[in-house]
């Protein structure tokens, strides 16, 4: 059992090991070299008592009945396990707790705050693992660090509860977004997930999609994919899903790149016939510039078509599908009757739902609907109309009266009781994880989802939300909820709100960041898609990318500068938007770039599959960004310029960390390191006289790591810095006292080694990002939707910095590796 030793303390030694501040290997002082098995279980031991039992103690010690006996239980062989059956119990009597004793509230809830930050630090780091092939870097068993995952994520959700109905949110204390209540990914559970035939793509989406929260996962687990066909995953990778099917009958081929047409359950498939659309009178009402409706006459089965001028003066309801799951058509506009049938019934389902709440003079539901499959035309001689049917593809998702979601594994499953179970079975749908279907959610005025036993809307559902997140000791709704984030709903609100105003749908750079973080876990099949998709979420011109999504055309090749032409050119739709639209923070975000001049800074997709790293640079919403061509991304963000102190000009070469002071006193030293993992810092061949500099979100004041960037100066004009990027990187507050001792008498011997002196730049240092600068004369121009350079931009004033107090020369300054 633990000691009366506190949780802060505990790793310094006294219980059989100590653990630096910043150290994943643990030192032995009264027990076993690290590495036998006996060592594995006496530092599991270790490990247990400290993350688990003193994090109990702290959080929840202050409690009278506390003790920590009551997690513990014994079987009738006297051997011990863990138990959380009073928990619950002890959570409620926390809330009462602080409640009762105001007094004394702030300060327990900091501590607490503190003791569950810091565990979680180390449970991140040291015991979470990325992928199904990863080993946690401390050696303790899976089991053990499961249950500190769980523990940690049920009193961090407690804790931010408490908090809420206390009203206590003192900044840069108590500030906790959705994505820092997870407290890393358990190898158990993802050995679990593959063992039970998961793709690891779906895998990988789903962690970035539930934000490291290892309860989502165990959770999810118990809902597992649908798949229409016997699907194999052996080949998938975390990258890629590479789907193999297993016939079900020997013989029989199932191609899942060109899935059947679908067809209903109760479908006599002898019967059924395939109801086609008009298309000469289809491509009449879009050459005119109408947009084509569709009502079905069940008795005739046949489709209609009914004109709706461009002011979207008609009721109508769109059908969100994903193409995989067969609703797609590539010869013809036209569906299995049976499907027309479901639509029939769907409308019926929606009518009687209204019905019910016919008091708030609720109108019936409209019998018109739009499917892309039947709405935009696919033969080859009717390209034109096709290009200027999905012209209008924003303003058709944004005036539907309804959306509803047909996805196979939702139609194959019952909703269930409640919130978390319907919730986390959108979440986990393939609909969710397409790039298509983000559009048609987002821009929806109201969403419902198709299950076997109901259509339900989205809104009756978030009605159940806060009943179901309100017990303390559970988070699974708040995890479960992430659909609604993936979808943007609060975005939707915004456009669609009663005291919605034109303003509202105008493409802002909060939008397209909030975009930009939906996207990323997304994928399509055709990669030239996404530019198009994007341009019809964000309303920008769609001409460029129209002839994209006609998939049928013979030759045509979409190769890796294509889709870097096409993504180059949102970026230009986006710059010439009033104000810009681009977010400064998306110099940040990570992934590929694209290798144009002027665009270094962009990235190459938005379909990264990787995690946005604290602190979120695309929440910065106050930052301006403008694009000026050919210099760059021109942003206003604060940083550090790297002086080096050894009057020799050595390369950055394959250093995997290097330190600085930030003040003359040498009492504030930061730490940097590679950013992108197994990546080093990057060997410069280029321009050795370069200088260094960081460009960071915003101005560090605590010890975790937070993103930025490290850049080579090109030039200096006018205050204006002009770098090229050479790395993402992270860069922390150095917290080791010995370390710094260390640094310091090393700098003040002029022993320098691999250290640098860092200038505090202005909080509103102007740069200009790149990626690759030439010496050509500046020219400060914007561009328009066209790339084409305009009026140009007034010079600013010279910023100011705050001088560390010694200037060096202005020749190259580089870091070498001590």
């Amino acid at each position: 059992m633990p000691t009366n030793t506190s949780f802060h303390d505990f790793h310094k030694g006294d219980n059989g090991y100590t653990l630096g501040e910043d150290n994943a290997r643990p030192q032995r002082t009264a027990i076993a070299p690290v590495g036998n098995p006996t060592t594995r279980t006496q530092f599991t031991k270790f490990v247990q008592r400290w993350l688990y039992f003193e994090v109990l103690r702290a959080v929840l010690g202050h409690l009278h009945q506390f003790d920590l006996l009551h997690f513990i239980r014994r079987d009738t062989e006297q051997n011990s396990y863990i138990t959380t059956e009073r928990l619950p119990r002890y959570l409620e009597d926390w809330l009462d707790f602080e409640s009762s004793n105001p007094a004394e509230s702030v300060a327990r809830l900091l501590q607490a705050q503190l003791v569950l930050d810091r565990a979680r630090r180390y449970v991140f780091e040291y015991c979470s693992v990325s992928d199904v092939h990863s080993r946690p870097i401390w050696p303790i068993d899976d089991h053990v660090a499961l249950s500190i995952m769980i523990l940690g994520e049920t009193l961090t959700s407690a804790l931010i509860k408490i908090r809420r109905q206390k009203h206590m949110n003192i900044h840069g204390w108590s500030d906790n977004d959705y994505s820092s209540q997870g407290w890393g990914y358990s190898r158990l559970v993802l050995q679990k997930m593959r063992a039970e035939r998961w793709c690891l793509k779906t895998i990988t989406m789903l962690q970035g999609v539930l934000r490291n929260n290892t309860i989502g996962l165990l959770y999810a687990l118990q809902i597992p994919p649908q798949e229409k066909a016997e699907i194999s995953h052996l080949q998938c990778t975390e990258t890629e899903c590479k789907p193999v099917a297993i016939p079900s009958t020997p013989g029989s081929n199932i191609d899942l790149q060109n899935p059947e047409p679908f067809h209903c359950k109760e479908c006599d498939r002898r019967t059924c016939k395939e109801v086609q659309v008009n298309s000469r009178e289809l491509n009449r009402i879009i050459k005119q510039g109408k947009i084509p409706l569709l009502r079905y006459r069940h008795e005739a089965g046949k489709i209609d078509l009914v004109e709706m001028n461009a002011s979207c003066n008609k009721e109508y309801v769109i059908f969100s599908h994903v193409w995989a799951d067969g609703y797609g058509n590539k010869n013809a506009n036209a569906m299995n009757k049976c499907v027309l049938d479901m639509f029939r019934n769907l409308f019926n389902d929606i009518k009687s739902e209204n019905v019910i709440q016919q008091s708030h003079g609720r109108m019936e539901t409209p019998e018109n609907f739009w499917i892309d499959t039947l709405a935009i035309p696919v033969e080859t001689e009717f390209d034109d109309q096709r290009k200027k049917a999905i012209r209008k593809m924003h303003d058709i998702y944004t005036n539907a009266k309804y959306t509803i979601v047909l996805d196979a594994g939702l139609m194959s499953v019952d909703k269930g009781e409640g919130y978390i179970k319907p919730a986390m079975s959108i979440t986990l749908s393939k609909w969710m994880t397409r790039l298509w279907t983000l559009q048609e959610a987002v821009l929806s005025k109201s969403l419902y989802f198709n299950f076997s036993d109901q259509v339900y809307s989205m809104d009756k559902l978030e009605k159940l939300f806060q009943q179901e997140d309100a017990p303390l000791h559970s988070c699974l709704a708040f995890v479960s909820r992430a659909y609604y984030h993936g979808i943007l709903e609060k975005e939707s609100r915004r456009m669609h709100g009663p005291d919605s105003t034109p303003e509202d749908r105008i493409t802002k750079p909060a939008f397209v960041a909030n975009v930009w973080k939906a996207v990323q876990w997304r994928r399509t099949e055709h990669r030239q898609h996404e530019t198009l998709a994007l341009a019809t979420l964000l309303n920008v011109d769609t001409d460029s990318f129209a002839d994209s999504s006609y998939i049928k055309k013979k030759k045509m090749i979409y190769d890796g500068p294509e889709l870097q032409r096409r993504m180059q050119k949102l970026v230009d739709l986006l710059a010439a938007r009033s104000p810009c639209a681009i977010p400064a923070g998306i110099i940040f975000v990570p992934g590929p770039r694209l290798e144009e001049k002027g665009y270094g800074w962009a990235p190459r997709t938005w379909l990264s599959s990787k995690e946005v790293e604290p602190p979120d640079p695309l929440a910065l919403q106050v930052k301006k960004a403008r694009l000026n061509v050919p210099h760059g991304l021109e942003v206003w963000f604060p940083g550090f310029r790297l002086h080096n102190l050894r009057n020799k000009q050595d390369l950055l070469n394959d250093l995997s960390e290097f330190h600085f002071p930030a003040d003359r006193w040498l009492s504030q030293w930061y730490r940097v390191i590679p950013a992108d993992e197994k990546e080093p810092l990057p060997h410069r061949s280029r321009d050795r006289s370069r200088e260094l500099a960081i460009v960071a979100p915003q101005l560090l004041a605590s010890n975790p790591k937070e993103i930025g960037l490290l850049v080579a100066i090109a030039r200096e004009q006018d205050g204006i810095l002009f770098v090229e990027i050479l790395h993402r990187i992270y860069i922390s507050v150095e917290g080791d006292a010995e370390k710094i001792r260390v640094w310091r008498n090393d700098f003040l011997a002029e022993d320098f080694g691999s250290l640098s002196c860092g200038e505090r730049l202005s909080t509103e240092q102007h740069w200009c990002i790149d990626g690759q600068q030439d010496n050509q004369p500046l020219k400060s121009f914007i561009t328009n939707g066209n790339g084409e350079l305009i009026k140009p931009l007034s010079n600013k004033n010279r910023s100011f910095t705050e001088s560390f107090g010694l200037r060096v020369s202005n020749t190259f300054h580089s870091i070498t590796k001590r």
